[in-house]
């Protein structure tokens, strides 16, 4: 049985969070709480699997209940966010980085049943997979183990580009690549992380806050520039063609719109060896075939390792169709970045040959 503690100010949203998780028979809530001071009590004095809450909250709000949960007992926790307004989101965030797995918009006002069934299925889903990386021996090394910030120098110039992509657990982890990137960086940037509707634009503030490189969600084309983190709107696929970054409204890939794989084989199209492709922490498949078309156009894949890795789907779906030219920790990752853009592209096309 999973044992889940719900904490939110709103009984009315209490309640509807505790019907949606107990329509799963292997889901109990444990407990609930009306604000994060109770929260963490509770989680020092039931040790429930997963904990669900709210940001916004009185006496103490969800930021602050995060960082106390870590620090007595470490337990995995899903933000529900009431809005998709950028400063709740923000909020919501900045959360995740204190040591929270996910931040989702809570299932209350949502007229269509369609989406509302949506909402619900996703978030069981989350909190039975969050029970399972709990269970996992070390996991909380997993939340901590950032990306080592040391003296790196990035190469002058670089007619190069980054393709990024991750999915569960993300978001810390790009936080954590791209905040121990040098600047100025040689090159762009562009990002794929699955993340629910509406919730974009908060993300992108709130990795503007944490990176020195710049931060921009894509709402037309618009020509490339180094030192630039490209985000692709809402339910669009982001790609590239000669140095433009576009939008597509195409049909979901992998049920992902945007979707990493899409990303990846434009990349390859346009830029083969010159291309550098990251795949980071996520559930699924996506981005492994994408990764694959980069290597066989002669681009460098680099892979975080599942010690490393909250969800190790997507990494290791790389992996298994022999996509990954290097497997690397999270904390490596920075380095093992500008080693790759140090290395000229015709060295890379020539070892792959060989």
């Amino acid at each position: 049985m999973i044992r889940v503690l719900v904490v939110d100010d709103s009984r009315l949203v209490r309640t509807v969070v505790r019907e949606i998780l107990e329509a799963d028979p292997e889901i109990q809530v444990v407990a609930e709480a009306e604000n994060g001071l109770q929260a963490v009590e509770h989680c020092v004095s039931l040790g429930p699997d997963v904990v669900v809450m709210d940001i916004q909250m009185p006496v103490m709000d969800g930021l602050e209940a995060v960082e106390r949960i870590m620090a007595r007992r470490p337990t995995p926790v899903i933000i529900l966010s009431a809005t998709v307004s950028p400063g709740e989101v923000g909020s919501a965030f900045r959360a995740v980085r204190a040591g929270a797995f996910e931040a989702l918009p809570k299932p209350e006002g949502v007229t269509c049943e369609e989406t509302y069934a949506k909402m619900a299925a996703d978030l069981v889903a989350r909190v039975r997979l969050y029970a399972k990386v709990g269970q996992r021996r070390g996991w909380r090394d997993q939340v901590e183990d950032g990306a080592e910030v040391a003296d790196l120098t990035a190469p002058r110039t670089s007619d190069r580009v980054v393709a990024l992509g991750a999915s569960t657990g993300g978001p810390r982890a790009v936080q954590r690549l791209l905040s121990s990137l040098p600047a100025p960086f040689p090159c762009p940037v562009l990002l794929v992380q699955h993340i629910s509707l509406g919730f974009t634009r908060g993300f992108a503030q709130w990795l503007q806050r944490e990176v020195s490189l710049e931060v921009q969600v894509v709402e037309r084309s618009a020509r490339l520039r180094s030192g630039v983190v490209y985000l692709p709107l809402d339910g669009h696929h982001l790609e590239v063609r000669h140095d433009l970054v576009l939008l597509r409204d195409t049909a979901p890939v992998n049920a992902c719109r945007p979707s990493v794989d899409v990303l990846f084989g434009s990349v390859a199209r346009e830029y083969a060896a010159r291309g550098v492709a990251v795949l980071l922490t996520g559930m699924g498949r996506d981005g492994a075939q994408g990764a694959l078309q980069m290597k066989q156009a002669g681009a460098q894949v680099l892979v975080q390792d599942e010690a490393s890795c909250i969800v190790y789907g997507m990494p290791k779906a790389a992996v298994e169709v022999g996509a990954a030219t290097r497997v690397v920790p999270l904390r490596e990752m920075p380095s093992a970045l500008l080693d790759a853009l140090s290395v000229p592209p015709e060295a890379v096309a020539e070892a792959g040959e060989q």
